[in-house]
């Protein structure tokens, strides 16, 4: 990892950025701005991501990640993290990192990756691979009349490797995936869109029912709720407090807390009210 981008801009300043960028590239966006402090997102996109802006991935606790992940599989998001370190150390321009199950990018990155820039490179597990556009492997390789097993020879792999690497179930480490490169070419690296919901590749009601589970334990009021049937999952710093599925269909629940002001307390659920559009 090496220095990302100017760290002199603050994540309000960040946030309205993103925003800003997304707009003009035709994306719907709202700005989150409840809590005031520590919350686990700050932009939703329309149909598509819900983003958190950081600027070290440890400003976002454990229950943070838990709120992101939770939300993101009740409405069928895809989680997104910008920020400029992770724990400490700087994140490297152009590689997808992962932390807690949530992608992070700096905002080099991002803006790239907004501007058409491949993004091929990702870390999984603390190894770095390159997505590889599955379709035009195997065309490149048919082109060259090599059989599964000539091109697992030259590279040095399973054959099994290279056919899931012609089917997308799986990408080459950087090593094999720079052979591939050497061999047919740049055509064949493919690009991961951080946006999208379908390349986000989850388990949504296994996930969702998992920290269901935790939050039962938790909570009195989610544990209630889940006994009756549901899944239903406590956050801690995002405007609605509960979230889950029932049949499929999301549901989100906001708890009237009559020791805040008013002003606030009307604040939450108008930012609550941005999550159901």
């Amino acid at each position: 990892m090496k220095n990302g981008s100017d760290k002199t801009i603050s994540v309000e300043k960040r946030a309205l950025l993103i925003s800003k960028i997304l707009r003009e590239k035709g994306f719907e966006t709202e700005i989150i701005r409840y809590p005031k402090e520590k919350r686990s997102l700050d932009i939703l996109v329309k149909d598509l991501s819900l983003v958190k802006v950081a600027e070290d991935t440890k400003d976002l606790n454990h229950k943070g990640f838990r709120d992101l992940l939770a939300i993101s599989a009740s409405t069928k998001a895809s989680p997104l993290m910008i920020s400029e370190k992770i724990e400490d150390e700087h994140i490297e321009s152009g590689i997808i990192f992962e932390k807690n199950g949530v992608r992070v990018v700096n905002l080099e990155t991002f803006i790239a990756y907004l501007n058409g820039e491949k993004i091929s490179i990702y870390e999984w597990r603390g190894s770095f691979y390159i997505k590889i556009d599955h379709k035009k492997l195997r065309e490149m390789r048919e082109k060259a009349r090599m059989s599964l097993g000539d091109l697992a020879e030259r590279l040095g792999v399973s054959r099994k490797s290279v056919y899931e690497y012609e089917r997308d179930l799986m990408d080459p480490d950087i090593d094999h995936g720079e052979r591939l490169i050497d061999l047919f070419g740049e055509e064949i690296v493919g690009s991961i869109d951080l946006l999208s919901k379908t390349e986000y590749e989850i388990d949504r009601m296994k996930l969702i029912k998992r920290l269901a589970k935790i939050s039962s334990a938790e909570d009195k009021i989610v544990n209630k709720i889940n006994r009756e049937g549901l899944s239903a999952v406590r956050l801690y710093r995002t405007a609605p407090d509960i979230v889950g599925v029932f049949e499929e269909e999301s549901f989100m629940i906001v708890i009237d807390d009559h020791r805040k002001a008013v002003e606030e307390r009307i604040q939450k659920i108008n930012e609550a009210m941005k999550f159901s559009k």
